[in-house]
């Protein structure tokens, strides 16, 4: 990109430092070369010295991704259909949070994971109370206050939502601190925090839309059948002890079900 001379006598973008005596120029393609530049060199970082949790996590991804799609070949009604919508658009959120996360930014993907938590308990809300839909179809729906109804039917949403907006969403001592967009090391702890809450909520996502098309066809992990109607949270020992070891954190910890 061809940057005009005359844009160096731009006050706004350049200045004489008078402590240090040298001219300071912000480059007018700050963007872009942050994009063309500085992003790819982080993201090679990341992946150098988390490609394993990526992996990782990325295979819970396609099975979510392999769950919605059998899913929509189903659908049969405007709630299942909105439902369906609300969780896949979800689901790119999530996607956003861990492309943002690879190139450098330890602050905003928590923004974002918020956001995902929210749909989450939306859906949630909207299995459990029928008649919520109609609220949501006319714009009255309170996402925000889902959360109280769907942490009894989901308790983990409950502290995850606790932290990502005490830590993330409103403002607070991370925001006040130095927060560089920069390249990664091993032990960054960021980087590991931010993952780990990806660990969390991909798997309430996979539970979340197991439980929304539960009657579907689809294989079931989490949910099973209860007699007279009707389901419960009921993951078999294998599933709890992959849970586990993918989480890195024991069930009551997380506070999933037992």
């Amino acid at each position: 990109m061809r940057i005009d001379p005359g844009v160096l006598t731009d006050p706004s973008i350049g200045y004489i430092d008078p402590v240090g005596k040298k001219i300071v120029v912000i480059p007018v393609d700050v963007l872009s070369r942050q994009w063309t530049k500085y992003a790819p060199e982080i993201a090679k970082t990341f992946d150098r010295h988390f490609a394993d949790d990526v992996l990782t996590i990325s295979r819970e991804y396609a099975k979510l991704m392999r769950l919605l799609h059998h899913a929509s070949t189903q659908i049969d009604s405007d709630k299942q259909r909105k439902m369906h919508m609300l969780l896949m658009n979800t689901a790119t959120t999530l996607h956003a949070a861990i492309d943002l996360i690879r190139t450098g930014y330890r602050l905003q993907p928590g923004i974002l994971l918020r956001n995902v938590v929210e749909s989450m308990a939306t859906v949630i809300v909207l299995c459990i109370e029928p008649g919520e839909f109609e609220q949501f179809e006319a714009g009255k729906f309170e996402s925000s206050k889902a959360f109280t109804r769907a942490k009894k039917v989901l308790p983990p949403l409950g502290p995850i939502n606790g932290m990502l907006s005490n830590h993330f969403v409103h403002l607070g001592d991370l925001h006040a601190s130095p927060q560089p967009v920069i390249i990664y090391n091993p032990e960054d702890e960021a980087a590991h925090a931010q993952l780990t809450f990806v660990r969390g909520i991909i798997n309430l996502l996979y539970i979340t839309s197991e439980l929304a098309f539960s009657g579907y066809g689809i294989e079931r992990r989490y949910w099973r059948d209860v007699p007279g109607g009707g389901i419960t949270y009921d993951p078999d020992d294998e599933e709890r002890q992959w849970q586990k070891e993918f989480l890195r954190i024991e069930e009551e910890e997380l506070g999933i079900p037992t």
